[in-house]
């Protein structure tokens, strides 16, 4: 595994971080009428909305990314039960 911040998926979301800098969420919302949907999500009675944040469709494919170089899916149990690596 690549040190984190020197990885070809930390650069793309680096380089990507300013892209929606200037977005006004009011226009986000109004040119996408199914932002809501896309940008969020529920658990059980919990609702992520994350939705109002300066993100666009390239965000999540971006942490997607970043997430699965980290291995990402072998090690969530070890984050969801406190352990450090």
């Amino acid at each position: 595994m690549s040190s984190l911040t020197t990885s070809t998926a930390w650069t793309a979301l680096k380089t990507h971080h300013d892209e929606p800098k200037n977005i006004l969420l009011r226009d986000s919302f109004n040119t996408d009428g199914n932002r809501h949907t896309k940008f969020s999500l529920h658990f059980n009675d919990i609702l992520f909305d994350y939705s109002k944040n300066r993100i666009t469709d390239q965000t999540l494919p971006l942490l997607i990314d970043l997430a699965n170089m980290q291995d990402w899916t072998q090690n969530q149990g070890d984050v969801f039960r406190g352990e450090n690596k």
